[in-house]
């Protein structure tokens, strides 16, 4: 499931990138968040095991939920943050 969440983060992070240009210009907050993978990466990571947890009806408690949150954002940012750095040096092998 871990596979699944950080995929999910990492497409979740690559769109909001590249595919939603009417968020940038909006507020700087929100600019310097799209222009960093790290930081997007975190949110997109919680966003997505939220989405997974909810889709498959598990009932975490509160704590545990809120624990597993963070610790796949975390993980999810590094994910996210590697991978759009190995991306950026293979497209400018180009």
């Amino acid at each position: 499931m871990l596979l699944l969440i950080l995929l999910c983060a990492f497409g979740l992070c690559f769109w909001i990138q590249n595919k939603l240009g009417f968020l940038k210009g909006k507020h700087k907050i929100l600019d310097a968040m799209i222009a960093c993978s790290y930081c997007l990466g975190f949110h997109c990571g919680w966003t997505s095991y939220t989405m997974v947890i909810l889709s498959h009806g598990e009932s975490p408690t509160i704590l545990s939920f809120v624990v597993q949150a963070i610790v796949h954002g975390f993980a999810s940012a590094v994910f996210c943050y590697f991978f759009d750095e190995l991306s950026l040096l293979i497209e400018s092998k180009k």
